[in-house]
This record gives C-alpha cells, structure tokens and sequence, in this order.
C-alpha cells in the first residue's frame, strides 16, 4: 500500500498540487541519436505542438536558446525546451549550426522506427539525445506556465531513466522504440518536478505554507469568485503583503493566476464533446460567456469553440 511522505501528511494541501502534477500528459520520442564532430553544430526548430529535449550522453558542447547566450553542456546534463522555443548545438562557439534535417541528409545517417543514428562499426556513436514531447494543455496547464523557457543542467532524479535509455539504444531489441518513450516520459516528468519543488505552485506550497494555502485552495475551487481581500485573509497576512509575496513568489498578480487556472480546467472541460462552451464557462467560474471566451482566447491563443470541435473531431464512437 503506497502511504505519503510526512511532509504530505503534515501538510494535506499538498495533495492538491500531487493532483495537479496527476493530470500532465506527455508522450515522448526519440527524434536522433547525434554524434557531433569535431567543428560541428546542428540547429533545432521550435515548435509550439512539442517540448524539445536532449540528453547529453558524452562530451562537452555549447547549447543556445533562440539566439540567447551560449551555454556548456557536459554528459549527464539535460535540457527541455518550452513549444516554440529553438535551440543550437555546437562544439564552438562561433560555428554557423546546420539545420538538423540538412545535418541527418548530409550524414547519410542510419534510421530505424522514425530515428535516425550514428552507428561506428556495431556501436551506437552519440553526444546527445534529441528528443520530443506532446504534453497536452502545455499552453494552458499551470505546471508548464511556471516552467522557464528552458531547463538546462543536471537532473539527478532522471539519471536511471535516461542511462536506460542509452542501455537500450545501444542493443535494440523488439520493442525496444516503445520502452524507450515511455523511458522518456518519466525523464522529462522528473525534471519538471525536481524544478517545480523549486519554484512554481508546488515550489510555493512546500516553501511559504501562507502562500501555498492560498494556491492550494485556488486549484481545489478554481471556480470561486475570489477576491484579493479573501485570498490575503486565507492567507493571514495584509492584501498589500499577499499581493507582492504571491506576484514574487510566482511570477504573476494573484488574478492573473487563478485566470490562468481556470482556463486549464475549462480546456480540459472542453475536450470532452458532450460538454458545451456554457457549460465549460460555468464551472470554471464565468456566468457570461462572453466574457470567457475573452480570457479563453487570451490564455490559449484559440477559441472555446474551435477546442470543442476539435474534441468532436477526435471523438470516435465504438459500434
């Protein structure tokens, strides 16, 4: 039988946020296993429908973020990368990095279900594992909302997932492709958890129990009409206080953050079909429609109507 930690038995909101974390969904794949030669970049493509990653498995090179400041990367080290966000690998700084399917074509590299790799007489040669990942909802859930436009660095809880990857792309066997995305999926979980113990909603439960009462209970009625005076008074302290504490602890004005999450729960509403845009509006705290459609289309760039039709779309029916 699985029982809490003591810090969650002691501090029962916490369960709130485990719940939070609960309803992320994420399906990874490996793109490449990569070998980066000597005066060598590739360069990687943002893309609002996936996270990128990679993983470095040997060596050392510079990673940049849409133009940003170079950075090293050294083996054991790994990166995840907000949708859209574009990323360049290179082994010096200064080398102009080729576009990774000019980098694959020009490599003649070998493919096997969809990934293509290096092989040097009958070993797998890599520097980096590149990879990506659908996370539904990543506009609109509050978890990848907290996260920065990327996580570079070692992640020591992910470590036995990731060798394992390795492990198996080094002998695949039948089957091999799958266990290797599910291996991911975990990777990429446990490092956006040992982030947000760090900062974000569950960041503030663990380290400011004021705050993170107030969090907790936001997500547990997202649906409440709340207001600043009650939120401070949650919380114990002035509605000056609160207000910048919660705006410093995470990074946006108390009604910015409970918009926010209503919209994850009317998104995640919407996508069953047999729920209408009144009905999603409703429980997620709006009495005019209007009104929701507004901060829907803020928040997740799209209407409440084109999210329902495309829930109906994927709907099948089994006869």
């Amino acid at each position: 039988m699985l029982t809490s930690p003591d810090y969650m038995s002691d501090r029962p909101e916490i369960w709130q946020i485990d719940s939070l974390l609960n309803t992320i969904e994420v399906k990874s794949e490996v793109v490449a296993a990569i070998h980066l030669l000597t005066d060598s970049g590739v360069s990687f493509p943002g893309d609002i429908e996936f996270v990128k990653f990679f993983y470095v498995a040997e060596g050392s090179f510079f990673v940049s973020t849409d133009s940003g400041p170079w950075q090293r990367v050294q083996a054991g080290d790994f990166a995840i990368f907000r949708p859209g966000v574009r990323y360049d690998a290179v082994t010096l700084i200064g080398l102009e990095p080729v576009p990774i399917d000019v980098w694959i074509a020009r490599m003649n590299m070998a493919c096997q279900s969809g990934m293509h790799y290096v092989l040097e007489g009958d070993r797998l040669r890599t520097s980096l594992i590149s990879g990506r990942a659908h996370v539904r909802d990543a506009r609109t859930h509050p978890v990848w909302r907290s996260l920065p436009a990327s996580l570079i660095g070692p992640c020591p809880t992910a470590g036995n997932a990731l060798k394992a990857v390795m492990e198996e792309l080094s002998r695949p066997l039948p089957g091999s492709q799958t266990i290797v995305n599910r291996l991911l999926d975990i990777a990429v979980m446990q490092a956006v958890r040992q982030h947000s113990e760090q900062s974000g909603a569950l960041g503030v439960i663990l380290h400011d129990p004021e705050i993170g009462r107030v969090v907790a209970e936001i997500h547990r009625q997202p649906a409440h009409a709340w207001t600043l005076a009650e939120m401070a008074r949650l919380a114990g302290i002035s509605r000056s206080h609160f207000a910048e504490r919660f705006r410093n602890r995470l990074g946006q004005p108390p009604a910015e953050y409970v918009t926010n999450v209503r919209m994850h729960r009317a998104a995640r509403l919407l996508s069953n079909p047999d729920v209408t845009v009144a009905e999603a509006a409703a429980k997620s705290g709006y009495a005019n429609e209007a009104a929701f459609s507004k901060a829907y289309r803020r928040v997740t760039g799209g209407s409440p109507g084109r999210t329902r039709s495309r829930a109906r779309g994927n709907h099948v029916v089994a006869i």
